[in-house]
């Protein structure tokens, strides 16, 4: 979470939006509920509301990445958002219990 307060420190201090996306695993063991948020982008607070359950980081090996976005939230390097789509697609069709 220091990580997120610095990143919002610096989004101010320079005047730039971002939002994070979510990354996860994608392994055998990931949890249905961290593969639906892979590659969706959130807000800092929707962020910490997540990892404030503790049942969410048990055994999480989740990221975020800061996004750029412009004024209407949109990324400013969509690509980002497409490669994690396209990433959960390949190991979704592996058949991981997640992905069922």
């Amino acid at each position: 979470m220091r990580r997120l307060d610095q990143d919002e420190l610096s989004a101010k201090k320079f005047g730039s939006k971002q939002l994070y996306m979510h990354l996860s695993a994608l392994s055998p063991t990931t949890r249905k509920s961290h593969a639906e948020r892979h590659g969706r982008l959130f807000t800092a607070k929707q962020v910490r509301e997540f990892w404030s359950d503790p049942s969410n980081i048990e055994g999480c090996k989740c990221g975020v990445v800061v996004v750029l976005v412009d004024d209407l939230g949109k990324p400013i390097m969509p690509q980002l958002l497409d490669r994690a789509r396209e990433t959960y697609k390949k190991m979704a069709a592996r058949g991981y219990e997640w992905s069922q």
